[in-house]
């Protein structure tokens, strides 16, 4: 075939008309509506292969709606650790922790200086600590 000589997506009565104004007899495989893939099979649209292709196409007895599913997901959900509350036992501990969660707000704060909430967390905890000299 020549460089416009392809055929085009008309076909007209078994013929294809050709761009380049020549009719030809259409080639068995082009009458087909499904597009073909390799080797003249039809083209795998799912991209599941094989796996795509349903066998048993009846109704099953027993229908699961979605609220179904959804709950049986909440329900084999395991609940979230929550870390031990800590238990502070002299003063070096004290300034320790007061020193991790200072830097715990102001990396937020960096990474986030317009958020509110932050700063006002972080001031409701300076408060709470009660160290108005500093």
């Amino acid at each position: 075939r020549g460089r416009f000589e392809q055929p085009c997506a008309h076909i007209l009565g078994g013929r294809t008309a050709l761009r380049g104004g020549a009719a030809a007899a259409a080639p068995a495989g082009m009458m087909d509506d499904q597009p073909k893939g390799r080797r003249g099979r039809p083209e795998d649209t799912t991209g599941m292969g094989k796996q795509a292709t349903v066998r048993n196409k009846t109704a099953n007895p027993q229908q699961v709606t979605a609220e179904q599913l959804l709950r049986e997901a909440v329900d084999r959900q395991e609940e979230e650790a929550k870390p031990p509350k800590q238990r502070i036992a002299d003063e070096d501990e004290l300034q320790m922790y007061r020193v991790r969660k200072r830097k715990e707000f102001e990396d937020v704060i960096r990474r986030q200086r317009q958020n509110i909430g932050a700063w006002t967390k972080y001031a409701a905890w300076e408060a709470s600590q009660q160290e108005f000299r500093r």
